[in-house]
């Protein structure tokens, strides 16, 4: 399949852009990864699936060689671990999938057009990047001015609770994508059967449910990061108080002269940071 040189020139490079924008700011690379870095990420994104397409053809083979190329070269242009590649790599497809999925298809169901009918008219094409594209900068905007971002999944410190749920998320971003690329494309390619009104209803439905589950997800993604935050807040806490605590246990030990005690409390602390039950080389315990 043979694609048009208007959907490369006005959809295609621009929205792999957009895409490694998107990544670069929801990372919080803006402190340590230079935006020639999107630059790159954009273009090469943009090879590679052209590529892709020459190749295998259809976008549902394209889908899969897609998303690891792009959380490849996240993970190496940007300076990041593999969780923070793989998860802003699906928080990143996700979001244009969803958006680009319900656009298009509104469109086609507007105008009564198949993908096919769609994709060979330019002026369609033309209105639809234009759409696309505002909606996009809208939210990428709206993101990196209340600074949204997933940066604590850089951390190294992470409990492992929390990595167990990080996981578990993945594994419904995945499954949310995969959800979304199929309702799309099965809604596209047979638009004959949505003139039933009882198959329309369902269809609606069935976006509307993965919609709202992919925004949860999503959602649940971003909010960890601030329960990871919150509970450190509280350690801080509740170690300084614990600090003061002994502090003022000692000073009274010694006003009151009793170094036997103060000994032995001394000689206690000691015997816990020997033993790993102090780390001092935690933040908070220094």
């Amino acid at each position: 399949m043979e694609t048009p040189l208007v959907e490369i020139i006005a959809i295609s490079v621009p929205e792999q852009f957009m895409m490694a924008l998107f990544a670069w700011v929801i990372l919080g690379k803006k402190e340590t990864a230079r935006f020639r870095n999107v630059l790159f990420v954009g273009l090469f994104a943009a090879l590679f699936f052209r590529i892709l397409q020459m190749l295998l053809g259809s976008y549902v083979y394209t889908m899969i060689p897609q998303v690891l190329i792009f959380a490849a070269l996240i993970y190496f242009l940007y300076r990041v671990n593999v969780l923070e590649s793989v998860v802003s790599c699906l928080v990143t497809m996700i979001i244009f999938a969803a958006i680009q999925g319900a656009m298009f298809n509104i469109l086609c169901l507007w105008t009564g057009l198949t993908e096919a009918e769609f994709k060979e008219e330019n002026l369609y094409l033309l209105f639809f990047a234009i759409q696309y594209f505002i909606v996009i900068g809208a939210i990428v905007y709206v993101i990196y001015r209340l600074d949204i971002n997933i940066r604590y999944l850089g951390k190294k410190n992470v409990k492992k609770h929390y990595v167990s749920r990080i996981r578990f998320l993945i594994l419904q971003l995945i499954f949310a994508f995969l959800q979304l690329i199929i309702i799309y494309t099965i809604v596209v390619r047979n638009i004959e059967f949505l003139y039933s009104q009882e198959n329309l209803l369902l269809v609606i439905l069935a976006v509307i449910i993965t919609i709202t589950f992919t925004a949860l997800v999503v959602k649940s993604v971003i909010k960890m990061g601030e329960h990871i935050q919150r509970e450190e807040e509280q350690k801080r806490q509740y170690d300084g108080r614990e600090i003061i605590q002994n502090i003022n246990y000692l000073y009274s030990l010694v006003e009151e002269k009793r170094y036997d005690e103060l000994k032995s409390a001394l000689e206690s602390i000691k015997d816990d940071i020997n033993s790993g039950m102090i780390r001092i080389t935690n933040k908070a315990n220094k």
